[in-house]
């Protein structure tokens, strides 16, 4: 059996051990170090190719993305149109107000003083046309402009005539202006006045 002696100095040992633990774990490092590296800079690659795809998808979506502005657009004016259109349905067949007031002053004026009109009562008709939406506009305008009014308007007068012709030149006057679709006279009855007898009549139009 052979024996090795160590006749190196001790702190000169030391510093070998030193020096082959430090030359080790450098290595270890420095591969850890290497691998890191690789690694972030295929990421980096990586992701370079990722954000040139989306570039290009990107450009390739600026097309669709003005078509559908486009169309938002469209949309919005489709919507104020059809609003315009129900407005005017609305207003199909509607007679305002004032223009009834002036066909009865007119009719009730042909003779100066002989009608008198005291009671005034307008009902405005009811329209059953279905509210559309942007789903069925094109078959809710067919089918809403081909339906009347269900209830049609109503206007009732009341008052008193200087006699039967007067009111008869009334009714007349009231059917003579086509506003109506129907002029009745619903009752007529003598009134005692004080320069003598008058007509007080109570007269419907549909309209």
């Amino acid at each position: 059996m052979k024996t090795h002696l160590n006749l190196l100095p001790l702190s000169f040992q030391r510093r070998l051990v030193v020096r082959r633990d430090l030359i080790q774990w450098g290595s270890v490092c420095f591969m850890g170090l290497v691998i890191g590296t690789i690694c972030c800079v295929d990421a980096h690659h990586t992701a370079e190719q990722q954000q040139r795809q989306l570039d290009r998808l990107t450009s390739r979506a600026v097309p669709l993305r003005r078509l559908g502005e486009e169309n938002q657009r469209l949309a919005e004016r489709l919507n104020q149109a059809h609003d315009r259109h129900l407005l005017l349905q609305s207003l199909e067949g509607v007679h305002p107000p004032l223009q009834i007031m002036g066909v009865v002053s007119r009719s009730a004026h042909n003779d100066i003083g002989s009608v008198q009109v005291r009671s005034f009562i307008l009902t405005p008709g009811e329209s059953d046309r279905p509210r559309m939406s942007p789903g069925n506009t094109r078959r809710s305008v067919s089918s809403s402009t081909n339906k009347p009014p269900a209830n049609a308007g109503r206007l009732f007068l009341q008052g008193t005539a200087l006699d039967d012709n007067a009111l008869t030149g009334f009714v007349n006057g009231l059917r003579g202006e086509g506003l109506f679709k129907s002029v009745e006279l619903r009752s007529s009855s003598t009134l005692q006045l004080s320069f003598g007898d008058a007509r007080q009549y109570s007269v419907e139009c549909r309209f």
